[in-house]
């Protein structure tokens, strides 16, 4: 199978634990690309926390693709054109601030260009802020969203409060949204039908291209709908248990350009 289009998640799989493109990863994607391979960035990070690494990887000049808020927000490099935006029911946000801080627990959503948060001083929602270069403004209690269109929330906090708050917040805002963990600490909550593995296939159908032509990276709980929806899935040696088990094929870690090796060997 030739595969043309190529969707990797950023954290842990693209990027090293110094948020950098391992050089061997930068110079094959880019190789590959001008053989026509077209690359779609798929992360929970803001349309402006992917662009620094679309921009390295010149995915403005081959077609290529980013995929915001784990696909609720694709968009174009070349042109910026939103090809899609999902957003989750009015008013939800008000109702996931009650119950993340019933838990003791922080939410985020992204308006104009800003983190907005109801934890200043939470260190999870500080490294959110900062892996996406924004800024962050505080917000009480969300009730002043009303009408207000968002991508996503995201709720911060330990990863066993996080993970008991995935089962609730399922129950509760189940009939119009999806929760995963994208991190242990983080609990991403988005519209529902919004996760990796739709948001490939979407742009496939976009672009014309058969799914099974398409190949994934990912290392997250959050990729492995992504993993299992493409044509062939690859998880990274650091990625979890459950992912690497979603998995077609386990590649090397992303601090060992296993992305690269990958990339070399299925992609010819």
């Amino acid at each position: 199978m030739k595969y043309r289009l190529l969707c990797a998640d950023l954290d842990g799989t693209l990027l090293t634990g110094r948020k950098e493109i391992g050089a061997k990863t930068r110079e094959v994607l880019l190789r590959k690309q001008e053989e026509g391979l077209v690359i779609a960035l798929a992360s929970g990070r803001t349309v402006q926390g992917i662009l620094p690494a679309a921009a390295e990887l010149r995915l403005e000049a081959h077609g290529g693709y980013v995929l915001a808020f784990n696909g609720g927000r694709i968009v174009e490099c070349s042109t910026g054109r939103v090809v899609r935006s999902a957003c989750i029911p009015d008013g939800a946000a008000a109702g996931l601030f009650r119950l993340a801080h019933s838990r003791g627990c922080d939410l985020i959503t992204y308006v104009g260009g800003d983190v907005v948060t109801s934890g200043m001083d939470n260190p999870w929602v500080r490294y959110e802020a900062q892996c996406n270069g924004l800024a962050m403004r505080w917000s009480a209690d969300f009730t002043e969203f009303s009408g207000v269109p968002l991508n996503k929330c995201l709720m911060a906090g330990p990863p066993e409060t996080i993970a008991l708050l995935e089962g609730e917040a399922s129950a509760a805002f189940g009939a119009g949204m999806e929760f995963y963990r994208s991190e242990p600490f983080f609990l991403e909550c988005v519209p529902r039908g919004v996760d990796k593995g739709n948001s490939l296939a979407l742009l496939a159908e976009v672009l014309g291209i058969p799914v099974a032509a398409t190949i994934a990276f990912g290392d997250g709980f959050n990729d492995i709908s992504m993993l299992r929806r493409a044509g062939l899935g690859v998880a990274m040696a650091n990625a979890r248990e459950e992912v690497r088990a979603a998995a077609d094929h386990v590649a090397g870690s992303n601090e060992e350009d296993g992305m690269a090796l990958a990339v070399e060997h299925f992609c010819v």
